[in-house]
């Protein structure tokens, strides 16, 4: 079939050109969907992993004669963060974070880890990592407060 028209032909192809956009679009809307669950499930099981730390935290400043649920040390803990590896360094003295620094983080962005860092306040004046992440660097900080978990784990 010939379209003698250039009208016609001009709207078959931007009909044409709308459907494949659209596909497009679709399957880039389900990928995100599938990678967000992905994390939310990842989400879950560090929290679940935070409550049984918390949770052995308080069951070990119980037990022992330590004023505090941790044992002092230096700890190194490691964690994915948004532009890959972010390592954190906690340190206890007397049962209690007192410092917690930025070991690595090369692969963040600057200004987003900036903002992440206001994190560490938080997790020292709570003296737990049950803190929120913050808003805009959501997967940044994410990173640091799984880096400071892995860290506690070994002062548990």
């Amino acid at each position: 079939m010939k379209l003698k028209h250039p009208v016609i032909k001009t709207l078959c192809i931007a009909a044409i050109i709308a459907a494949v956009l659209s596909y497009n679009l679709v399957h880039i809307y389900r990928q995100q969907n599938e990678e967000l669950s992905l994390m939310q499930a990842k989400v879950s099981a560090m929290s679940d992993f935070i409550d049984q730390l918390n949770a052995s935290a308080g069951n070990t400043a119980q037990a022992s004669d330590s004023p505090g649920p941790y044992k002092d040390g230096v700890y190194i803990g490691t964690s994915d963060g948004y532009g890959g590896d972010v390592t954190m360094e906690v340190t206890i003295e007397n049962g209690y974070i007192t410092e917690i620094e930025t070991k690595d983080c090369k692969g963040e962005d600057a200004a987003y880890w900036t903002m992440t860092e206001s994190i560490i306040p938080k997790i020292k004046e709570k003296q737990s990592n049950d803190v929120d992440t913050v808003s805009g660097a959501t997967f940044s900080s994410a990173g640091l407060i799984n880096a400071v978990t892995r860290a506690l784990v070994q002062a548990v």
